[in-house]
């Protein structure tokens, strides 16, 4: 049995009250990673039809607008954990987006370092040099 997208963002909010095993705070921040991630993909798509592509794409579109250095990576467990809930109510066979990230993926961070700093020069797109 499969579920769209959609239905399964609006599913995950009563499953998560039911279980009692987060604050109302927790709950909310949960379901509107899940609903955003499940926005990211075509309003037909199931659940079961997100590939690996998708998710790598929606971090990869989302990779500057994080506020905290692991963010994406804890958005990406709660994804997870949704999918792993799915499975657990038999609308998904098995989590297909399971151990696509894991703790090797997330970078080290400082916060005493100093931010990279990229220097920006302009790109003069009417020479005609070419590699061909």
């Amino acid at each position: 049995m499969s579920i769209n997208a959609a239905s399964a963002a609006k599913w995950y909010r009563g499953y998560l009250a039911s279980k009692q095993r987060y604050s109302n705070e927790e709950i909310e921040r949960r379901v509107a990673w899940v609903d955003d991630f499940c926005r990211s993909v075509p309003p037909a798509r199931t659940i079961d039809a997100i590939s690996v592509r998708d998710v790598v794409c929606y971090f990869a579109r989302r990779s500057g607008n994080y506020e905290k250095p692991y963010e994406w990576f804890t958005r990406y467990q709660v994804i997870e954990t949704f999918c792993d809930a799915l499975v657990e109510q038999k609308f998904l066979s098995d989590n297909h987006l399971k151990s696509i990230f894991d703790d090797t993926d997330v970078e080290p961070f400082d916060p005493q370092q100093e931010p990279i700093q990229i220097q920006i020069s302009s790109v003069d797109w009417s020479r005609s040099d070419s590699v061909f």
